[in-house]
């Protein structure tokens, strides 16, 4: 455990799954950031504001992500959607329920990025797969994240809380509500200079239908992790 960064815990439930690196780390992340929000305003601060350059301060440099060049992206708002993301952090109140990482939720995850990352797209429906591997429970609700580059989990998880040219900060609220009760995370490779992709879903509650829950894990779930890989 990081110095100042506690993890409540996440109660995994998908040990069966042969989740990769990014993933694994983007289900730490996720929990770092419920547990102590002002945790990543600091992070923030540090490791992203800095880095807007340009008219505006439209132009973010990751030159701090130590790549062999240095890579620019152009912003929609620049600094100041960085700036309103730490101040919302830090007024941000910790979650200290446990979230379940659910087996349906990460296959219906895992489908979607292997059918878009290929193609290079950006049309994703990961819940579109929940019928066939879970069900909500009755009255609940679920909502998909999705995010294209990002060297690391954490790079993720600033992108999402900043929320770049959308004003609704959606993925920021959907971070931060406790309402939820089970996740579900996967990541691979984006066919485009964004270079890989990760969906993440909420739900209030969510069941694994027992077709996903054999011990070993069905050959045709586990054989979503043998491409794509990022």
């Amino acid at each position: 455990e990081m110095e100042g960064r506690k993890v409540w815990p996440v109660v995994d439930a998908s040990a069966q799954l042969p989740l990769n690196l990014l993933e694994r780390e983007l289900i730490r992340e996720v929990s770092v950031l419920r547990s102590n929000p002002a945790s990543y305003a600091q992070i923030l601060e540090t490791e992203r504001k800095p880095f807007y350059r340009g008219v505006g301060a439209r132009e973010l440099y990751y030159r701090h992500q130590r790549r062999r060049d240095d890579i620019t992206e152009q912003t929609s708002e620049g600094r100041s959607a960085c700036e309103e993301a730490i101040e919302a952090l830090k007024t941000a109140s910790a979650i200290t329920t446990s979230l379940r990482v659910g087996v349906a939720l990460t296959l219906c995850a895992k489908k979607a990025v292997n059918d878009v990352g290929p193609k290079g797209g950006k049309n994703v429906d990961s819940l579109e797969y929940l019928d066939e591997l879970g069900r909500l429970s009755a009255g609940g609700t679920a909502v998909e994240m999705t995010a294209y580059g990002g060297d690391t989990a954490q790079d993720i998880i600033i992108n999402l809380l900043i929320c770049d040219g959308d004003f609704s900060r959606a993925s920021r609220k959907d971070l931060l509500d406790p309402s939820w009760g089970v996740m579900g995370v996967a990541a691979g490779k984006h066919n485009s200079n964004m270079k890989k992709m990760a969906v993440i879903n909420f739900a209030t509650n969510a069941s694994d239908k027992q077709a996903t829950l054999v011990q070993p894990l069905d050959a045709q779930f586990r054989g979503l992790w043998n491409k794509n890989e990022p």
